[in-house]
C-alpha cells in the first residue's frame, strides 16, 4: 500500500511540476528533489540501524510523510521563481 502512495505522489509532482515548455520545465528540479528526499529516509534507516535501534509500523510512514513533505517544498521553491 505504501508503494502505491509514494508512486502516486512521484507521478503527480512529475505531471504537476514538469511542463513541456523548455523555458518552464522543472522536471529534473522535480527528480533532483525526489532524490533528495529518498536518499534522507535511506541514511535516516541507515543511521538508525547502525545505532541499533528498533523500528516499529509507525516508521512504515514515515517515508511517505517525508516524501510528501519534500513534494510541498518543491512546489513552493517552484512557484516563488515564477
Amino acid at each position: 500500500m505504501a508503494v502505491y502512495a509514494a508512486l502516486a505522489i512521484v507521478s503527480y509532482s512529475a505531471m504537476a511540476l514538469g511542463s513541456f515548455s523548455p523555458i518552464h520545465c522543472r522536471l529534473t528540479a522535480t527528480i533532483f528533489g525526489l532524490i533528495c528526499v529518498m536518499l534522507s529516509v535511506q541514511g535516516g534507516f541507515g543511521f538508525c540501524g547502525m545505532l541499533d535501534l528498533r523500528l516499529s509500523e509507525v516508521h512504515d510512514t514515515m517515508p511517505i510523510l517525508m516524501l510528501g513533505i519534500g513534494v510541498d517544498d518543491m512546489f513552493v521553491i517552484c512557484n516563488a521563481l515564477d
